[in-house]
């Protein structure tokens, strides 16, 4: 049990496996689709096809200011091969008033039984590419379940599917040893010092400091804009 940013004695001895999206309420997904901004223009700044490098440019600046060189390193760092504005429609820790990562980081700070942590991040083609958006879309995955997600992945069907077979195999080993690492993907335990997270992409592989740094620069930029 997980209650005022702490894990009770209950869970010292349970492991855990929590996993998350790289868009949790951030996605561009829900401007073009039930959280409409501009009814004249629904795609616009949402629509990844029609901003050129100049546009995403503008709205880095916008967003983090004279951080946006370190911001945008940090998202490159963290998340290789993504288009750069993905960082615009990532949770950032505003929404949740801390990293996505608080409860692994508490469960792995009670000092029991071992948590293992995961990003999904493989953005989905649907609306010309958005970040994994919101709650529960990670299920279909977890549960190999890709085959049924055709309006959201379609025209990247392998693609899913690979990393589907790698995210499910990885619950089945949870369910079975307490450990979702296998043969063929190792998850090391998320601890304070490693910060190792999961990252299932176009190449699913466990990655030591993941969004640390990033993170950490959310965290001044919105400190900034709040004084």
């Amino acid at each position: 049990t997980f209650a005022d940013g702490a894990f009770t004695d209950l869970a010292q001895d349970v492991p855990l496996m929590a996993t998350t999206v790289l868009g949790e309420f951030a996605s561009n997904l829900g401007g073009m689709s039930y959280a409409i901004r501009d009814t004249e223009d629904p795609l616009a700044s949402w629509y990844l096809p029609n901003l050129d490098e100049e546009q995403v440019d503008e709205m880095l600046v916008e967003r983090f200011g004279d951080h946006t060189e370190d911001v945008t390193e940090a998202f490159t760092a963290a998340y290789p091969g993504h288009p750069v504005a993905d960082v615009l429609w990532m949770e950032d820790g505003l929404f949740f008033g801390s990293t996505r990562v608080a409860v692994t980081a508490a469960k792995a700070a009670q000092g029991g039984a071992p948590v293992y942590g995961a990003v999904f991040a493989q953005d989905l083609p649907v609306f010309g590419g958005v970040t994994p958006p919101h709650t529960g879309g990670d299920l279909p995955f977890l549960f190999r379940n890709s085959a049924l997600m055709g309006h959201v992945v379609a025209g990247q069907e392998d693609e899913f599917a690979v990393m589907s077979v790698a995210a499910s195999d990885a619950l089945l080993a949870f369910a079975a040893t307490g450990d979702p690492g296998t043969d063929a993907l190792p998850w090391p335990a998320y601890t304070v010092e490693d910060a190792t997270m999961m990252v299932f992409d176009t190449e699913s592989a466990a990655r030591e400091q993941h969004e640390v740094e990033l993170y950490r620069l959310f965290a001044e930029v919105r400190a900034e804009q709040q004084s």
